[in-house]
């Protein structure tokens, strides 16, 4: 079966990088990012830069310019650009007015909080693991009390439409 296709921000990406959930993800999602993202995760002299350029190379696609709506980051503008493109599945996105966006536009996306609960749902890492990595992202990211309830009481069937794969 084929794997959900997910387009994410740069912010996303460092963050599931800072708790060891980088490659867990990209092993259970297709990952798509958009040159602008590309350009904010590799550029000089940026921590794991290199590593991220080899791995992400190959995933990079571009939204047609007069679709991006320049009111957020350049990176969320272009990923959302993209998903209404039909590039992906859904957004990941940690960024509060993309995350508005998208609850406004009823575009479907998540943040790096869940991708823990939904690696955990779906066996690719254990309760120890997500427990860690749930904990980390909380003092990491810069999520409200609100997002955190969020993302530890939000059902099984609302999250079925972002595990890995489709049901």
């Amino acid at each position: 079966m084929a794997l959900r296709k997910v387009i994410a921000d740069s912010s996303s990406i460092i963050l599931l990088q800072k708790v060891d959930l980088f490659d867990v993800f990209c092993d259970q999602y297709n990952l798509v990012i958009t040159e602008d993202v590309f350009a904010e995760l590799t550029s000089n002299g940026k921590k794991g830069s290199a590593y991220l350029r080899k791995v992400l190379r190959d995933w990079v696609r571009q939204p047609l310019p007069e679709s991006i709506d320049h009111s957020m980051g350049q990176g969320e503008a272009s990923s959302i650009a993209l998903f209404l493109e039909g590039g992906g599945d859904f957004v990941l996105l940690d960024d509060k007015k993309g995350a508005n966006y998208c609850r406004n536009k009823s575009i479907p996306f998540i943040n790096s909080l869940l991708v823990s609960r939904l690696l955990y749902i779906s066996g690719a890492i254990d309760a120890a693991a997500y427990d860690r990595t749930t904990m980390q992202l909380t003092k990491q990211g810069y999520y409200s009390e609100k997002i955190i309830n969020r993302a530890e009481n939000i059902n099984k069937n609302e999250l079925s439409r972002f595990l890995p794969q489709p049901l």
